[in-house]
């Protein structure tokens, strides 16, 4: 039994970008047109400003994830390390 093919989003949709963050395809098409008027409107590009509008649209939208900083390693945790490593035996 055939299988249909997958439907791929058409540019005419909304785009659904990670988790459930949509934005507009007209925000984006007008944003990707300014990014390319800018760039002084280099032929074949279309997509590249495209997917660079949705990503700062998106990057606009969404919280930056916080980076966790490794803690500095006090006494306690240094002692605890150098306990827990076994010794190695010179010969």
């Amino acid at each position: 039994m055939k299988q249909p093919a997958r439907k791929t989003p058409s540019r005419q949709s909304s785009k659904v970008i990670e988790e459930h963050v949509v934005i507009a395809d007209e925000v984006i098409r007008e944003l990707a047109y300014d990014l390319w008027e800018r760039a002084g409107g280099p032929h074949g590009r279309e997509e590249e400003f495209w997917l660079t509008a949705r990503q700062q649209l998106f990057d606009a939208v969404t919280p930056p994830r916080s980076i966790k900083k490794p803690k500095k390693p006090t006494a306690k945790t240094v002692a605890a390390t150098k306990a827990a490593k076994p010794r190695s035996k010179k010969a």
